[in-house]
């Protein structure tokens, strides 16, 4: 016999078994949502000691543009005394100094992951108080004057933005970053010369026109410089005698070298010192944009190692863009345009020298003949493009008249730049070259001070300067520039295809679009007016 429930029976003894259930339910979450977070705790206690030893971080950017560079993590995790970055950087840093103060800051984190203990990092606000701002300009960081634009305001205001490095009892100090494209190589080279005893030493030939060392110091030799006690040399015959220099330099030669100076020179290529020839073979005018022979009685002996500058000077078409000022009808007009004597090229990524570098500058360069042989082996680093001629006895290059190639004039690519390296015979006395290691770039403009000049052509001088004296680590720090990507030229029938299709596709996609949709709908009209009549009659 069935046993009678009243509703209000049922429904509380219905509320019941759903409260149970829900009882039973909770505790089950309870153990299982504590089992979880057991676990999770677990996990994070040994992901924390697992990451105390061992430290990952990936960079799948070209070159690993964000990531320390091998040879600073082998010096900072090899140092033996622990070094102190101490950035002073004010707050509120108006664009692109904010920007550029998050990167110290965490390029400084990346020194400190790396060091293992090794490095320690300060960072100080100046203007957060007198002491600070006094330990900061005794540090030698001082501010410079920064440009603030608002919406409602426009003033100039000092800001700090510098690094001091101190190491054992020494220190070495960056008073203002304003790139920090090659921020890396600058604080690792510093670091490098308060860890080591000593720099070797840079000469640059004088009396032939070459810049002053203080010139090349402030020019884009400053990378040179970091690495190199920086001196002047004068070519004699006896100058080999001595140590001398460990590189020695020959940038942009104005006047021809004696007899004596050349064979003092040969005599140290021939004895080992490493050379570095940045030369041209006509004297530039910028005012003018004319040109004249230039000799420098270099021509022959870079022959004879393998190397010969042509007399004429390359155009491309892969060029820099300069700034041209003019007067039409009584005032002065600005326009930029495309200079075919200042070649962009993109270097040769697989040797030391270039490997790191994304494009380099070269003003008014000679194309290069390379000849290997007799013991020499003679690499190419930079070629002109495929879009750019030589034309035989040209001497005037005004932006704003300089023609196009012609059938006659012979063309790209050149080479622009090579490096020598081998054993042969000197080119004076015949006597045995042992160890020859040249670098020969085909323009005295590649240092050239009043020049647009890219990035790369102070970082390549640093590298071949630290190549040549067997500092070859240091060239492989990247650059964190703009990357350059030059447009492929198309034919004319391309252009004209690529245009008609940017001005026609949108429109005819669209009609094209709404045509399809309209059809189907037409379509399926009569389908559907059959399936509702059916419907209807159903």
């Amino acid at each position: 016999m069935m046993k009678q429930f009243s509703p209000s029976e049922f429904v509380r003894s219905l509320w019941a078994a759903i409260r149970n259930s829900l009882s039973e339910r909770k505790a089950r979450l309870g153990v299982l949502s504590g089992t979880g977070t057991l676990l999770l705790a677990i996990a994070l206690g040994l992901s924390n000691l697992v990451a105390q030893r061992f430290y990952l971080r990936l960079d799948w950017s070209q070159g690993g543009r964000y990531s320390l560079s091998k040879v600073s993590r082998h010096l900072v995790r090899n140092l033996p005394d622990p070094v102190l970055f101490r950035a002073y950087i004010s707050g509120g840093l108006p664009q692109p100094f904010g920007a550029q103060a998050r990167y110290v800051a965490d390029l400084l984190s990346e020194y400190r992951a790396a060091g293992r203990g090794r490095v320690k990092v300060e960072l100080f606000d100046p203007e957060s108080s007198e002491k600070v701002m006094e330990d900061a300009r005794r540090s030698g960081v001082s501010p410079q004057p920064i440009t603030q634009v608002g919406s409602d305001m426009f003033q100039v205001r000092e800001g700090f933005l510098g690094l001091a490095i101190f190491y054992q009892d020494k220190q070495e100090v960056i008073p203002f970053i304003k790139d920090t494209s090659n921020l890396e190589y600058e604080i690792t080279s510093r670091l490098r010369n308060l860890s080591r005893t000593g720099k070797k030493r840079l000469g640059l030939t004088s009396g032939h026109g070459e810049p002053s060392v203080e010139m090349f110091r402030r020019g884009i030799g400053g990378k040179a410089a970091d690495l190199f006690q920086i001196e002047t040399v004068l070519l004699s015959t006896s100058a080999v005698a001595g140590p001398g220099a460990d590189v020695l330099f020959i940038v942009n030669p104005q006047r021809p070298f004696t007899s004596s100076e050349l064979d003092a020179l040969d005599a140290r290529i021939s004895s080992g010192t490493p050379v570095a020839f940045f030369v041209g073979r006509k004297a530039i005018n910028l005012q003018s944009f004319s040109a004249s022979p230039l000799q420098t009685g270099l021509e022959d002996l870079l022959a004879h190692y393998g190397v010969r500058v042509g007399e004429d000077i390359v155009m491309d078409a892969q060029c820099q863009p300069v700034t041209v000022q003019f007067r039409e009808g009584g005032e002065t007009m600005t326009q930029i345009v495309h200079y075919p004597p200042f070649i962009m090229s993109r270097p040769d990524p697989r040797h030391p020298t270039t490997k790191s570098l994304d494009v380099l500058a070269f003003p008014f360069a000679h194309p290069l003949t390379l000849s290997p042989g007799r013991g020499l082996t003679v690499t190419p680093l930079a070629f002109s493009s495929a879009y750019s001629w030589v034309s035989a006895g040209a001497d005037f290059f005004n932006p704003m008249s300089i023609r196009p190639p012609t059938q006659i004039d012979l063309k790209g690519p050149f080479p622009l730049a090579a490096i020598v390296e081998g054993s042969t015979a000197s080119w004076r006395d015949a006597a045995r070259a042992a160890r020859v290691r040249i670098a020969v770039v085909g323009t005295g403009q590649f240092a050239g001070d009043n020049l647009p000049l890219a990035p790369g052509n102070a970082d390549f001088l640093g590298n071949v300067a630290g190549w040549l004296a067997q500092e070859k680590d240091f060239s492989t720090i990247p650059s964190r520039g703009p990357v350059f990507r030059p447009l492929r030229r198309s034919s004319a029938l391309v252009r004209g295809v690529v245009k008609l299709l940017g001005f026609f596709l949108l429109p005819a996609g669209t009609a094209l679009w709404g045509l399809i949709r309209w059809r189907r709908r037409r379509v399926r009209r009569p389908l559907i007016q059959k399936e509702w009549e059916a419907a209807a009659r159903g």
